[in-house]
C-alpha cells in the first residue's frame, strides 16, 4: 500500500479534488475485493496483472466480481483492455450488460493504420482522448427535438456537433443532413466542457456559397509504405492498411525479429496490393540505407516485442531505445537524401514521447497511453465505447484531414459557419482544421490553436479564416482517400 501510494505521488503528485486510496489484496478473490467497496463505485477498471500476457487475470476478476453472492442489483460499469482474443469473447460472455472491453491489438492497429496516411490524425486522436482540450459530450437538447442533423449542428457557435445517441442506445455518427432529433435522444458534441455545449442565443453569419466548391475531383493515389520492425500486431495493421490503400500500392516489411518473413510470406492481401519481405535490422544503419527510401512516400517503426537470449522479454525502455535509433536514422536519410515521405513511430512509455518529438510532420502513437486515455474515458461514460469503437474502425464513420479546396475557396476569408456547410452538402461533419503554418487569422485569433502542431478542434464558428492550399479541414466521413 505504501509502495503504491509513493509511486503515484511521485507520477502525478498531489491531487486536490481526487482522492486515491490505495488497498492491497488479490483483485481476483472474492473476499479481498470487499475491502475496496465496489457496490458504491460509479465504474471499475480492470488493469490485470503486469506479467499476465494471456488475459486470463482479467477474466478471474471479472468473475470475482460479477458472481459476488454480496453484489448489488443493478448493473456495474466495468472497463477493461485485452490482447488475448480468446479471453476477451470469453469476458464477453459473462455479462455484455455490465462490460466494456477494448481489444489493444486492433485498437492501436487501426489508430496506427489511419494515422499512418494522415499525417496529424495522432495529434486529433489525442486530444479527444484525453482529459485537455476538448473532449466528447452527450446532451439533451428540448429545443431541438424534430430538427434536422444539419440544422442541430448550426445551432452551436462553439461546440461541434458529430451525432445523435438515439433513445435505443443506437450511436449515429455523422447521420445524414436530414436525420432527426428524436424526442428522447442526445446531441452527441465535440466541446470544451460538458456545460459548454450551449445553443447560439443569435442567428449565425450568412453562408457564402460563392466561396463554397461544389465539384472537386478527388484523385486515388497507390501508397508505398515501409514497415520498419515486426510484433504480434503488425499482421493486423497489415490487414487494416489493406482496407485504406488503392489498387497498386505497396508494403514493404523490413525486419528480422520474430516470425516476420514467414507471417509476410503467407499472408494473402484482399486486394492488389504488393507485400515484400527484406531481411534486416532496422537499428543498423547501413543496413537501412539499403533500402528503397527514393520510392518510398510512408514510413512507419514498430517496436519488436523479441525475447533475449537469456529468456527475458525486452524492457520498454530497450524497445522505445531502439525505435528511437531507427527513427533518428530515418530522419537523417530523409533529410540528406530529399526524400518527401512521414514517418510514424509507435511509442510505448509517453514519457519518452518528448525526447524524439520535434517540429517535423512526422506522428507518435504512443500505444499504452491511447489505451489508460480511452479506458478512462469510457470508465467515465460508457456510452463513449461505441463511439471510440466506430471512429477507430476501418469501416463506416472515420477522421480525416483533407485538402481545404476539397471545400471552400483560399485566399480569402470565410467564416467557419461555411465551412461547415460545405461539409455537409459532402454528407461529412467539420470538427477542426489544420493549418500549414503559424499565421494570423483574419476576424480574430482562436483560443484552441496548437501552436505547434497547428491542429485546431472545435474552433468558434462565427471566426472569419483565410485559409492556404495546403491546409486540411478535419472531418468525420465515410470512406474517402487519405491525403
Amino acid at each position: 500500500k505504501v509502495e503504491m501510494e509513493t509511486k503515484i505521488r511521485e507520477a502525478i503528485g498531489q491531487q486536490r479534488q481526487t482522492r486515491i486510496v490505495c488497498r492491497t489484496g488479490n483483485p481476483m478473490a472474492m473476499l479481498d475485493l470487499e475491502i475496496v467497496s465496489l457496490n458504491a463505485a460509479r465504474s471499475i477498471v480492470v488493469l490485470g496483472l503486469a506479467d499476465d500476457i494471456t488475459g486470463l487475470s482479467i477474466m478471474k476478476t471479472v468473475l470475482a466480481i460479477t458472481n459476488n453472492p454480496d453484489r448489488r442489483s443493478e448493473p456495474y460499469h466495468i472497463v477493461a483492455a485485452i490482447d488475448n482474443l480468446k479471453i476477451l469473447d470469453s469476458i464477453k460472455l459473462i455479462s455484455e450488460d455490465e462490460i466494456e472491453i477494448i481489444h489493444k491489438g486492433e485498437f492501436i492497429t487501426k489508430i496506427e493504420a489511419q494515422t499512418l496516411l494522415q499525417s496529424g490524425l495522432s495529434i486529433v486522436i489525442t486530444e479527444l482522448l484525453d482529459f485537455e482540450g476538448d473532449e466528447i459530450y452527450f446532451r439533451n437538447e428540448p429545443g431541438l427535438i424534430g430538427r434536422s442533423y444539419q440544422e442541430v449542428i448550426l445551432a452551436y457557435d462553439t461546440s461541434a456537433v458529430i451525432g445523435f445517441l438515439t433513445y435505443e442506445g443506437k450511436t449515429l455518427l455523422n447521420p445524414p443532413s436530414t436525420t432527426v432529433l428524436g424526442e428522447q435522444d442526445q446531441i452527441i458534441a465535440v466541446s470544451h466542457d460538458d456545460d459548454t455545449v450551449k445553443m447560439s442565443d443569435q442567428s449565425h453569419p450568412p453562408i457564402d456559397d460563392n466561396v463554397i466548391h461544389s465539384e472537386f475531383l478527388e484523385s486515388l493515389q497507390a501508397k508505398h509504405i515501409l514497415m520498419l520492425g515486426w510484433n504480434q500486431h503488425s499482421l493486423t495493421l497489415v490487414r487494416n492498411l489493406s482496407d485504406y490503400i488503392p489498387d497498386g500500392s505497396t508494403i514493404t516489411v523490413a525486419a528480422s525479429c520474430n516470425d516476420s518473413r514467414s507471417q509476410v510470406e503467407q499472408f494473402t492481401p484482399a486486394t492488389s496490393l504488393s507485400l515484400e519481405h527484406r531481411e534486416i535490422d532496422p537499428t543498423d544503419r547501413s543496413q537501412l540505407e539499403s533500402l528503397p527510401f527514393d520510392s518510398i512516400d510512408r514510413v512507419v517503426i514498430l517496436p519488436c516485442y523479441k525475447i533475449e537470449p537469456s529468456g527475458k522479454r525486452l524492457t520498454i525502455d530497450q524497445l522505445d531505445s531502439s525505435t528511437f535509433v531507427t527513427l533518428l536514422n530515418v530522419r537523417n536519410i530523409r533529410q540528406r537524401g530529399g526524400h518527401s515521405l512521414t514517418i510514424t513511430s509507435e511509442i510505448l512509455d509517453v514519457e519518452n514521447h518528448s525526447l524524439v518529438e520535434t517540429p517535423e510532420d512526422d506522428d507518435f502513437v504512443v500505444s499504452d497511453h491511447l489505451i489508460s486515455l480511452a479506458l478512462a474515458q469510457i470508465s467515465d461514460n460508457k456510452a463513449l465505447g461505441p463511439v471510440f469503437n466506430t471512429l477507430f474502425d476501418t469501416q463506416g464513420v472515420e477522421i480525416y484531414l483533407k485538402p481545404v479546396t476539397n471545400y471552400v475557396k483560399t485566399g480569402q476569408p470565410v467564416s467557419f459557419f461555411t465551412v461547415v456547410v460545405a461539409g455537409l452538402r459532402q454528407n461529412e461533419t467539420v470538427i477542426g482544421y489544420r493549418i500549414n503554418a503559424q499565421r494570423n487569422h483574419a476576424g480574430g485569433s482562436d483560443n484552441n490553436l496548437n501552436t505547434k502542431h497547428d491542429i485546431i478542434l472545435n474552433p468558434d464558428k462565427r471566426l472569419s479564416l483565410e485559409f492556404a492550399d495546403e491546409d486540411k479541414i478535419i472531418v468525420l466521413a465515410e470512406g474517402g482517400d487519405s491525403a
